[in-house]
């Protein structure tokens, strides 16, 4: 028991030193957080009674020739009626909404101001207070029934497809605006899908234009502008238009996969990144990228790759925004869902052994990433090694140079409550093994990591009682398996359970280690000696005995280090990902949680013998204590019964030396 307490508590600081360097530290990026630039009505800074009479603005987007990204022209021109006294005001013009603070956004890039065609140069400052922020103000005069015209205009680059310009400050003045004007100008034609949203309603479409006329207007909606970045688009489009025009199965598929990033599993890159989605304030863009997977997939032959495809990317992008924004990723933070890349790789089938065509490869090489980190998170380690070669098979067959950089730095481990991870080769564990007249109880004693991989798995299933399993939740976390022959009789019927015990575990176990989880691992786990520790048991004159109190266990240990060393050569063998994220942040760690089982393994080899006890000695399971009493009991009556008859003895001498004594002379 010692040996095997001490076995434990190296395992647990061995694969703890260890755990740190395999949970993956997520690459250097920016802040994904949706970050917007606005254009702001101007504002007055107090009451007054200025009317805002005529308010021309126009908003044209045009491309920067560096990244075919978007920039946005604004121009806002106010006509403004004092109908009230002489007056002297503060006008902001405020550029976001105060509650998008944080985005670190600078001032828009070439702020002009005019008051009746003279230029003048603004104050800007930032405010911690007002609805909006970051704010330019100037001073304006008005006389009783002045008329005046101030001119605002900037540009501003948005981040992604989207834009707003608020409105409601509008309302601060007096009355309703008499004339509002809206030109909203694009560099492509302003139609579905390019332009995924415009409010508010009321505009008409002209070509490349978006143009509002509104008159005695009270402003309750701001403008807000959603449509597909122009690199994005321009990449898109001729793909888009091949579709369209042919309504082929080829060409509906290749326009649907163009439509998600590089991995189609992976969330969608943040702005900063040159993303778009995750700045969008509708789910527009998700129903129409939607729409067209099943379009796509209705094209295609149900068995073809193409349809399995389109299958497993539908999946993926759940009806939930967030979801479809962020695609697996969010999974591994969703205990409830972390099966979800196992589940979309059933939609393969046979092809994840064996892909139709590079592109099924590929994608399912994506997956199988996914479900790596996802089996190591549950704590199957057995598994998550399988589903680790699995992927680096197909990754070196399937995935290009730039994949091995672009899949990884997206998948992050959640390492807020680090676990140790369960060994991989579980020869390192020798049971102890204690028989109790009929009963036999093998044990256990395992890391604290075993527990979390043990927790959903149970033993039974055997008539009779005859094998039930428990794990003690506190330390040492003993986990005992108990096998009940009380109602085996004879020799032969024993010999016969036994096969019947391990033919049952046999069942239980998958015959891959890719599908040993949370419910076969305690089967994994007793299979490995129960062989041995049946073989060693046998029944006489209706007792269980063993044919020895050891069994030497050194030459599965042996063949365990053999297998584990075979692990790491295939591991080290794969040279296409070296100096690649795949090789930083699952090779290595893995190769030194590898080597940390070596330690236990070789730890093992020196205390490789199972040790057999036996507690009873009758055959109706009566403890040895019970015996040892009725035969100490035995021994005081007959100490007893010596001890009365001497006393008689000499009793009777005494009173024959009385009598002899009161004899006459």
């Amino acid at each position: 028991m010692k040996k095997l307490i001490n076995s434990a508590v190296i395992f647990v600081l061995l694969v703890s030193f260890a755990l740190p360097l395999f949970s993956p530290h997520k690459a250097a990026r920016a802040d994904a957080g949706p970050v917007h630039l606005y254009g702001v009505n101007i504002v007055p800074y107090q009451e007054n009674n200025i009317k805002l009479e005529k308010e021309n603005l126009s908003i044209e987007f045009k491309k920067d020739g560096s990244n075919a990204e978007s920039s946005a022209d604004v121009y806002a021109k106010f006509v403004f009626v004092n109908t009230g006294e002489k007056i002297s005001l503060k006008m902001g013009f405020p550029f976001r909404l105060a509650n998008e603070r944080g985005g670190g956004i600078p001032f828009p890039a070439g702020v002009k101001v005019k008051i009746n065609g003279k230029t003048i140069t603004p104050n800007f400052i930032r405010t911690e207070t007002s609805k909006y922020d970051p704010w330019i103000y100037f001073n304006v005069s008005f006389n009783k029934g002045e008329t005046k015209t101030v001119e605002v205009s900037y540009t501003a680059i948005p981040l992604g497809g989207y834009f707003t310009y608020v409105l409601n400050t509008g309302a601060l003045w007096k009355g309703p605006i008499g004339t509002l004007d809206i030109e909203i100008k694009f560099p492509n034609e302003a139609k579905y899908p390019y332009l995924l949203s415009l409010k508010p309603q009321g505009y008409t479409i002209q070509g490349n234009k978006a143009l509002y006329h509104f008159t005695n207007f009270e402003p309750t909606q701001d403008i807000e502008i959603e449509f597909l970045p122009e690199k994005f688009f321009s990449e898109i489009k001729p793909l888009k238009d091949k579709a369209e025009k042919t309504n082929s199965a080829a060409g509906w598929f290749n326009y649907a996969i163009s439509l998600f990033p590089q991995n189609p599993f992976g969330e969608y890159k943040s702005l900063r990144e040159g993303g778009f989605v995750g700045g969008y304030a509708t789910d527009t863009f998700k129903n129409y990228v939607l729409s067209v997977i099943d379009k796509a997939k209705s094209l295609q032959k149900e068995e073809s790759p193409e349809y399995k495809i389109l299958d497993a990317i539908r999946i993926a992008r759940t009806d939930n925004f967030t979801q479809f924004e962020a695609g697996l990723y969010v999974s591994i933070e969703t205990k409830g869902i972390r099966w979800l890349p196992e589940f979309i790789l059933n939609v393969f089938d046979t092809d994840v052994e064996n892909p139709q065509n590079k592109l099924e490869g590929k994608i399912i090489a994506y997956l199988m990433e996914y479900k790596v980190f996802f089996d190591f998170e549950e704590n199957l380690s057995i598994k998550a090694l399988s589903s680790l070669d699995t992927f680096l098979s197909l990754a070196d067959k399937y995935l290009d140079k730039d994949d091995y950089f672009e899949t990884v730095p997206y998948i992050v481990l959640d390492t807020k409550e680090p676990k140790i991870v369960t060994p991989f080769f579980m020869e390192c564990f020798i049971p102890k093994v204690s028989i109790d007249g009929s009963k036999v109880q093998i044990s256990y004693i395992l890391p604290l990591s075993m527990q979390s991989a043990l927790r959903g798995s149970s033993i039974d299933g055997l008539p009779n009682n005859l094998m039930k399993s428990h794990f003690e939740e506190n330390y040492p976390y003993v986990f005992t398996v108990d096998l009940n022959f009380s109602s085996v009789k004879a020799p032969d019927e024993f010999d016969n359970t036994k096969k019947q015990i391990l033919q049952y575990v046999r069942e239980q176990i998958p015959t891959k280690d890719a599908d040993v989880d949370e419910v076969t691992i305690s089967f994994k786990l007793i299979s490995i000696y129960l062989n041995d520790i049946l073989n060693n048991l046998v029944m006489k004159d209706g007792r269980i005995a063993t044919v020895s109190s050891l069994v030497d266990c050194t030459s599965k240990i042996e063949n365990a280090i053999k297998n584990l060393d075979n692990e790491v050569s295939t591991l080290k063998n794969y040279k296409n990902f070296q100096d690649t994220n795949i090789e930083l942040m699952l090779i290595k760690p893995v190769l030194t949680l590898l080597d940390s089982n070596r330690s236990l393994l070789e730890y093992a080899i020196k205390n490789s013998k199972i040790e057999f006890e036996t507690v009873s000695t009758n055959q109706e399971g009566g403890n040895d204590n019970t015996n040892n009493v009725n035969g100490s009991f035995r021994y005081i009556v007959i100490a007893l019964s010596a001890f009365v008859i001497l006393l008689l003895i000499a009793l009777i001498v005494v009173i024959l030396k009385i009598n002899k004594m009161k004899k006459p002379s």
